[in-house]
C-alpha cells in the first residue's frame, strides 16, 4: 500500500508541470476596476477576440493574485417568431450509448431552415451538443461544432422548448449529438422548425476592421479573394452591390472546411449570416451566367456581440488572458446559476491589450524546477524508480511462492 502511494505521488508530480505548461497564455488585456461587489458584463471587442480561438477556449479571467475567476459567455441570437408556422421533423431515431445521445431528424421537404425547436421533457440539466447535416445519411457535414442545451423547465407543463439558431441550410437529414458525460439522457419528444425567425438587431453585431479583397472574373463567375494578416471572427458578411436594376445570382462563401450558398436579388446591401469562422484567407464567388459581373462596391464583416459575465469584488484588480491553442474550454459551476443573474449589469471596459511580459498566473517562472530541462530529468528519475519498484515487487512475489 505504501509503495502504491509513493508511485501515485510521483505520477502527480509528473502531471503538475505538464498541466502548467499547457496553460501558458501569450496576451493579456487590462480591465477597468469594479466599483462594488457583484456581477459585471464585459463586452468582447474584435481587438480582443483576434487573439482567441473561435470557441473562446483560451480565454481566462484572472485576479491580481493569479486566480482564475469563473465566468459565463452570453451571445445574442435570433429567436423563432412565435407567430410563424411550425413544421415538424420526423424523428428517425433517438439512441443513447457511451454517454452520448444521437438524434436523427428528417427534414422531409428539404426546405431551408435557420432554427431547430426541440420539445424536451422537463429536466434541470445542461448538455453540450453538436449539429451536422446530410443529404444521404452516408456523408455528414458540420453545421455547429458546439452549442449548449441550457437548463430550463416548464412550471406549467411536463415539457419545455429549446430553440436553437442554426446556419441556414437545406439538408434533408440533421444529426444532433448530445454529450451526457455519464449522466442519464434527456427525453426529446418532438423536433421541428419555425418557418421564420425574428431578425437579429444590427446592434447585436459589431463590425470588424476593414477587409481587403481582389476580384477576378472568368467563365461566367466572379471570384473575390480576401487575405488578412490578422484574422478576425466572422459571423456575418455584408456585401454592397452596384449593378443592374434586376438581377438574381448565387453567391457562395468558401472557407477552409466549409461553403455556404446564398441567393442575392435586386437590392444594394446584403447581410449574409455565416457559420462562425476565423481565417486569414477566404473567398466568395458570384455565379453570373451569361450576365455581366456585378459591381461589388464594398464588403464588411461583423461578429456577434459576446459578453463575459462574472462576479467580481470591489477594489480588486482583474485582467483577461488569451492566446493558447492547446487550452480547453473551462467548465465552471457558475453556468448552473445563469438564470438567476440580473439582466441589467454594470459594465467594465477593455483597455490595453499587450503580450504577456511577466510570469503567467498558471505557468511557473522559467527558472523554477518545472522548466523543460528539469521535466526530462524528473521523467527519467520516475521511470528509474518505477523500474526499481517493479523488480523488487517481482522478487518478493517469487520469494513468497518459494
Amino acid at each position: 500500500m505504501i509503495k502504491q502511494k509513493i508511485v501515485n505521488c510521483l505520477f502527480v508530480a509528473l502531471l503538475m508541470p505538464v498541466s502548467n505548461f499547457a496553460q501558458s497564455f501569450k496576451y493579456q488585456a487590462s480591465l477597468s476596476p469594479a466599483t462594488k461587489d457583484g456581477f459585471y458584463a464585459i463586452t468582447m471587442i474584435p481587438a480582443l477576440t483576434a487573439y482567441l480561438q473561435p470557441d473562446f477556449r483560451d480565454l481566462r479571467l484572472v485576479s491580481k493574485d493569479g486566480v482564475f475567476v469563473p465566468y459565463i459567455i452570453k451571445q445574442s441570437t435570433s429567436a423563432p417568431d412565435p407567430q410563424a408556422p411550425y413544421r415538424a421533423f420526423t424523428i428517425i431515431s433517438q439512441s443513447s450509448s457511451d454517454s452520448i445521445t444521437t438524434l436523427l431528424l428528417d427534414n422531409a421537404t428539404a426546405q431551408s431552415i435557420d432554427n431547430i425547436s426541440l420539445e424536451i421533457n422537463n429536466a434541470f440539466a445542461e448538455r453540450i451538443a453538436s449539429l451536422s447535416g446530410s443529404n444521404s445519411q452516408a456523408l455528414w457535414y458540420t453545421l455547429i461544432d458546439q452549442f449548449a442545451i441550457n437548463q430550463h423547465y416548464s412550471t406549467t407543463g411536463n415539457s419545455y422548448t429549446e430553440n436553437i439558431s442554426v446556419p441556414t441550410n437545406n439538408y434533408r437529414y440533421l444529426k444532433i449529438v448530445i454529450h451526457n458525460q455519464k449522466n442519464d439522457p434527456l427525453n426529446i419528444r418532438k423536433a421541428g422548425t419555425f418557418t421564420s425567425t425574428l431578425p437579429v438587431a444590427l446592434s447585436d453585431f459589431q463590425e470588424n476592421p476593414p477587409v481587403h479583397f481582389t476580384q477576378k472574373d472568368s467563365a461566367g463567375s466572379s471570384y473575390y479573394f480576401f487575405s488578412e494578416s490578422t484574422p478576425y471572427i466572422i459571423d456575418r458578411v455584408t456585401v454592397r452591390v452596384k449593378g443592374p436594376k434586376f438581377f438574381s445570382r448565387v453567391l457562395t462563401i468558401y472557407t477552409k472546411n466549409h461553403s455556404e450558398d446564398y441567393t442575392i436579388k435586386t437590392d444594394s446591401v446584403f447581410n449574409l449570416a455565416t457559420h462562425s469562422f476565423k481565417e486569414g484567407k477566404w473567398i466568395f464567388s458570384v455565379q453570373n451566367g451569361d450576365n455581366p459581373p456585378l459591381q461589388i462596391s464594398g464588403v464588411t464583416t461583423s461578429q456577434r456581440v459576446n459578453i463575459i459575465i462574472a462576479y467580481l469584488e470591489k477594489d480588486k484588480t482583474y485582467h483577461l488572458e488569451m492566446g493558447n491553442a492547446s487550452a480547453t474550454i473551462p467548465v465552471y459551476d457558475l453556468v448552473q446559476f445563469a438564470d438567476s443573474i440580473p439582466s441589467n449589469l454594470p459594465s467594465l471596459s477593455i483597455s490595453e491589450i499587450n503580450p504577456k511580459t511577466g510570469t503567467s498566473s498558471s505557468v511557473p517562472p522559467s527558472g523554477s524546477i518545472w522548466n523543460k530541462a528539469w521535466l526530462w530529468v524528473i521523467l527519467g528519475a520516475i521511470l528509474i524508480l518505477l523500474s526499481v519498484f517493479t523488480i523488487k515487487l517481482v522478487k518478493e512475489m517469487n520469494e513468497k511462492k518459494g
